[in-house]
């Protein structure tokens, strides 16, 4: 799944501010991203987790990058194991976070 996100800002403060994406994801998720693990660079991060999907008491494992621009990121998420019927409540919930997380001041 491919997320492109205008975040209106220079990459430096972008990048400072998607610092707490992931954060604001377990958030909405009542706390319960597993084996969550990340790596950053001058771009953006890479990463890979088990998420709660929008099907109770099941989780799913993730992993995927976020690059940062001037501007606009873009995120490439895979999902191995959700139908393809979810993604679309998955990528309203990632938009709703990285929403929460830009409007962070």
């Amino acid at each position: 799944m491919r997320i492109n996100y205008r975040h209106g800002l220079n990459k430096q403060d972008a990048l400072a501010k998607l610092s707490t994406f992931l954060d604001t994801l377990a958030a909405q998720a009542g706390g319960k991203i597993e084996n969550l693990t990340q790596k950053w660079d001058e771009n953006g991060f890479t990463f890979s987790a088990r998420v709660p999907t929008p099907i109770p008491f099941v989780k799913a494992d993730v992993k995927g990058s976020f690059a940062v621009e001037d501007e606009v990121l873009t995120g490439d998420l895979e999902f191995p194991q959700l139908p393809q019927a979810l993604l679309g409540k998955v990528e309203t919930k990632v938009k709703e976070g990285l929403d929460t997380c830009f409007a962070k001041a």
